[in-house]
């Protein structure tokens, strides 16, 4: 796992070289434990895979450069957008007929939030998020925290028509970062500015554009490029692919008279340096001929003066040598994110309408919410559960829920297990308010296969397991249970959470970790005390109304959906019976606002556009 290249194998997965896509991953049960590097040659054929090649120009426009990552559903490359100069991720997806259909849903949502994401009243909402932040003062499209689409269209191959989608390029995703931290945790002020943000893009997602993410995991929140990693990319015009490549890419652009640099920067600046030095030599040659016969104090005032220089030059030698090792070395540790680290919200592939869904189950295992899990009717909630359990995941390198199979019980038995042990018993009428769950509830609300419960609450669990400590605890609790409620309707939501919980507001300007002798202190005193005095009450963070939505409603009626097998789309386990697509015999009939693919294409990627005018 340490290794970047051994990363879960999801919907988009990227073999982690400088930077990906805007497709996170999507893990699908039956896969996960699939460790492939490469997506093979079997499904490079009529319906599969684009056969793409280093150099080939896709469209009359996108130079393919360098090869990001690849997942059951598409490849992604680094591609060289010669309209506009700038780089671009590329994602070619199958052929098949359901994967067109599927990326043209997907598109719509990608449109709206292209669309939404200028909203003015958005750009207010920023404003009231960022209102103590003085750094903060100009918003644009980049602050709605997610990644957007830049173009779409659909390119023909030798074995069919494949949609290519094309995003900004993103670095690693934050299961990478928690790998940075060996799996310990990230620092606390480091997970309050994430959190942030992501709340930002959940609450875009779900008032202003009407989506439900439905995948929400570390995977699928991607870093942002630093300048520096824009710069490397200006720099080198490439990701060090080799000088043919290059003189392909060159040729093309030859004949189609598009404009190239005939050297990048390094190479001028390296020329440079050689002419400046080769002259400086000649001119101290020169000057020390001219002067041969001069006084000996002036000569050896020449003499001293060229030694220094020529020292000066081997230590500014020296000094780029220093700094080129030094990036390698930090490319080689990877990442290390500070308090400037910026991440979006990626992999809309299986992202869904509030008013429309297209999957009656959803979410991956782990990050999975109560009402999936039975199989009742989802909402924006959802994401919020998942965005809980995330952020645990975050804070301390463990899943919150990993639940197991067992001959006495299934996966979905233990998991409601595990939530009630953590957040206390489901209320009765979400344990029997469909048929599903009644076959695993009993009449008095208990597990009908695991009647026997092993409470550990979850400040306990901070405490004792991760040493937190306690001042960090009672606010990082309240935070966290207010969006783990087990009804969908009293989680609050990314915007309640936004405006009030305090943990995103505090400082951490201590070791938030308990040393091992302070916690033994503390265990020590624990044991002096009764076990209901140290014991988290079920009345006191669980039953907290400060962020439950409207808690009038009535959350009785809600809709069954049928019980089926999978999460999300499975390349393998398509039941259109299950899925209420958007194709018809009369074409594409969307559920959004539709699809004009001509107006995707209205600016290069802004990314280096900003660059640009930096310099």
């Amino acid at each position: 796992m340490d290794n970047q290249q051994n990363m879960p194998l999801d919907k988009e997965l990227f073999k982690p070289i400088e930077f990906t896509n805007e497709e996170g991953q999507e893990v699908q049960e039956e896969e996960e434990e699939n460790d492939s590097e490469d997506e093979g040659i079997e499904d490079y054929n009529t319906g599969g895979y684009h056969p793409v090649h280093i150099g080939e120009v896709i469209n009359k426009r996108y130079v393919i450069i360098q090869k990001l990552g690849w997942g059951h559903f598409s490849t992604v490359w680094l591609s060289k957008d010669f309209k506009y100069n700038t780089y671009v991720a590329l994602k070619i997806q199958k052929s098949a007929p359901h994967y067109l259909e599927a990326a043209y849903d997907e598109v719509e949502i990608l449109q709206k939030v292209a669309k939404q994401a200028s909203n003015p009243e958005w750009i207010k909402c920023l404003k009231e998020y960022y209102k103590d932040d003085k750094k903060k003062k100009n918003f644009t499209r980049d602050d709605c925290q997610i990644v957007q689409l830049l173009n779409s269209f659909i390119y023909q191959g030798p074995y069919g028509n494949h949609f290519c989608m094309v995003f900004e390029i993103m670095s690693v995703n934050l299961l990478e970062i928690i790998k940075r931290y060996n799996y310990k945790g990230i620092p606390m002020h480091l997970a309050r500015i994430i959190a942030k943000q992501i709340l930002i893009g959940l609450d875009f997602l779900h008032r202003f554009c009407q989506v439900i993410h439905t995948d929400l995991k570390p995977e699928n929140v991607l870093v942002c490029l630093t300048q520096e990693e824009i710069k490397q990319i200006v720099e080198k015009g490439q990701l060090n692919i080799n000088q043919k490549i290059k003189e392909r890419i060159k040729k093309y652009q030859i004949q189609h008279n598009i404009y190239i640099e005939e050297q990048n920067n390094d190479e001028r600046e390296e020329e440079e340096i050689k002419q400046d030095e080769q002259s400086q030599n000649d001119e101290d040659e020169k000057s020390n001929a001219q002067n041969q016969e001069e006084e000996k104090k002036k000569n050896d005032q020449q003499n001293l003066t060229k030694q220094q220089k020529k020292y000066q030059r081997k230590k500014a030698a020296l000094k780029r040598k220093k700094q080129k090792l030094k990036e390698e070395q930090q490319k080689a540790n990877g990442i290390q994110p500070n308090e400037n680290i910026k991440v979006k919200i990626a992999d809309l592939g299986n992202a869904c309408w509030t008013y429309h869904h297209f999957a009656t189950k959803i979410q991956t295992r782990q990050y999975r919410s109560p009402e999936s899990i039975i199989g009742m009717h989802y909402d924006t909630s959802a994401d919020i559960w998942s965005f809980a359990c995330m952020m645990f995941e975050m804070i301390t390198g463990d899943f919150l829920f990993q639940p197991r199979r067992n001959t006495d019980y299934s996966k979905n038995e233990d998991h409601l297990a595990q939530i009630e042990e953590l957040l206390k018993k489901f209320p009765l009428k979400f344990s029997l308010a469909i048929q599903k769950a009644k076959k695993i509830f009993d009449q008095n609300g208990n597990l009908r296969k695991i009647p026997v419960l092993h409470y550990w609450p979850l400040k306990n669990v901070l405490i004792e397991k991760y040493q937190i400590k306690q001042d960090e605890v009672y606010l990082l609790t309240q935070f966290l249970v207010s969006m783990l409620k087990a009804e969908p309707l009293k989680r609050a939501s990314a915007r309640q959470v936004l405006l009030h919980c305090d943990w995103l507001k505090a400082n951490t300007n201590y070791l938030f970790k308990y040393t091992e002798s302070e916690f033994q202190r503390y265990m020590a005193k624990k044991q002096l005390l009764s076990y209901d005095e140290v014991q988290l009450s079920s009345n006191e963070a669980e039953d907290s109304e400060i962020y439950d939505a409207d808690s009038s409603k009535n959350t009785s009626v809600l809709q069954e959906d049928d019980d089926d097998q999978f999460y999300g789309q499975s390349e393998y386990k398509f039941d259109y019976k299950l899925i209420d697509r958007s194709f018809t015999n009369l074409g594409y009939i969307g559920y959004g606002d539709g699809i004009v693919l001509e107006d995707l294409d209205q600016n290069a990627n802004w990314q280096f556009e900003n660059f640009k005018k930096q310099k």
